[in-house]
């Protein structure tokens, strides 16, 4: 498979104290057989040697841009690589994953096939406890779109009922669509999601290939590998965020939301469990309430169905009924 190597890629690299994962992301971005990319790194305001390392490929590659920052997150970092793209096409790698050597000529081989404004792949993940699973595929090999209608029927409700359109490292966008496009800062998780509801609504086609090129690495230190109560906030934001899209993408606003409550009850509700694992007793209780009463948490709560997982419907059954000793002294016995 043989990519036209004409169009430039940017990919933007954000950095934060990945110095024992940085130089592998490196190595498969200055190995990549299609040869005309831009790779910038944005290190923000790492304190190990993450930006020494950066520096030292720079010196060795002229393809690396390095740009050192203070710290203000992933979202700020990308803008900044967005702000800095000269790319006809971008795509985004986290410091702490890597791709397949053979990605941007692959990718780029379904781009001069369809023309698509985004093509996405699928992902594996590393350092699982079940092995390296690969993501579930979301379309066959190969599918393509290129009309509104198409989308409203195929690639808006994926939006809403599950997570395989919420990350941004596993697609390569054109520049146009997204040269207006940044990620919110106020968000520490989801602002991926916001980000291809921008990209998603300014696209006119999409093409999806079923291998799997982005390898996830499980760092323990990372931002989604760790709960905090802001974590609550952000959901709900992206909650309030998903309502917006259903008007704006003149979606049937019923059977959406209650998509979105399937989608983001587990969450809610992992959440409802951390805070119950790491507060006292009755400040877990009042702090649990306090969220049960905002009216997109308690929206989702009422109208989710979700029947995946029966350890998971126990707890919103619980929830549900207002059952919060209950449920308390349940997640407590049965800790982790």
């Amino acid at each position: 498979m043989e990519a036209n190597m004409s169009d430039l890629i940017s990919i933007i690299v954000p950095a934060f104290n990945v110095e024992r994962y940085i130089s592998f992301c490196i190595e498969s971005l200055v190995n990549q057989t299609y040869t005309n990319i831009e790779i910038i790194i944005i290190d923000d305001g790492s304190k190990d040697r993450s930006g020494i390392v950066a520096d030292e490929y720079a010196m060795r590659d002229n393809r690396i841009k390095v740009i050192h920052k203070a710290n203000e997150g992933v979202g700020s970092a990308r803008n900044t690589g967005l702000d800095n793209a000269n790319g006809d096409y971008v795509m985004f790698v986290d410091s702490d994953d890597y791709i397949d050597t053979n990605t941007i000529e692959n990718v780029m081989f379904f781009n001069r096939k369809y023309n698509a404004d985004i093509v996405m792949f699928r992902y594996i993940i590393e350092n699982s406890a079940s092995g390296c699973p690969i993501e579930h595929s979301l379309f066959a090999d190969g599918f393509y779109i290129n009309s509104l209608s198409d989308f409203r029927q195929f690639i808006y409700p994926l939006f809403f009922s599950n997570f395989g359109f919420n990350p941004i490292w596993k697609s390569i966008y054109k520049y146009d669509i997204v040269k207006n496009a940044r990620f919110r800062t106020d968000l520490q998780i989801g602002e991926d999601l916001v980000f291809n509801f921008e990209a998603m609504t300014n696209s006119t086609s999409f093409v999806y290939t079923d291998k799997a090129y982005y390898h996830l690495v499980k760092n323990q230190a990372s931002t989604t590998m760790n709960f905090k109560p802001e974590y609550f906030d952000c959901t709900i934001v992206l909650q309030q965020v998903s309502y917006h899209y259903i008007t704006k993408w003149s979606m049937d606003e019923v059977s959406q939301r209650r998509s979105i409550a399937n989608k983001y009850s587990p969450l809610y509700i992992s959440y409802i469990q951390e805070i119950i694992y790491r507060q006292s007793f009755f400040k877990a209780v009042k702090t649990i309430r306090r969220y049960l009463n905002n009216q997109y948490v308690h929206e989702v709560i009422k109208t989710s169905d979700y029947t995946q997982y029966m350890g998971y419907n126990l707890r919103l059954f619980l929830v549900k009924h207002g059952l919060l000793v209950v449920l308390l002294v349940f997640c407590r016995i049965h800790k982790r």
